[in-house]
């Protein structure tokens, strides 16, 4: 009789056991995609006000060797901005 018993109350902790390390698996989980969320946004936002000096760059220099004035530059960065968005509309 306290044979089973024993027997009975070591399969219930074994059952709360892997309850318990399910529960932590998931937790871990959600833990570990939010903060994947958070680093692909972080790089995502660098990426893009780095695009902001790119552009700013590429204008001076070409103002700069003098090879355009600079309303030709700005000129020529917005046809860049525009065919950006009907190259992204084409699909």
């Amino acid at each position: 009789m306290c044979w089973r018993f024993l027997e009975t109350a070591t399969d219930k902790c074994e059952d709360v056991a892997d309850v318990i390390e399910i529960t932590t698996i998931k937790t871990h989980s959600k833990h570990s995609m939010t903060f994947l969320i958070l680093i692909i946004a972080t790089i995502l936002t660098s990426i893009f006000i780095n695009g902001f000096h790119d552009s700013a760059n590429s204008i001076a220099t070409i103002v700069s060797t003098r090879v355009l004035t600079p309303f030709q530059a700005v000129i020529w960065a917005a046809f860049n901005f525009v065919a950006f968005f009907i190259l992204l509309n084409t699909e």
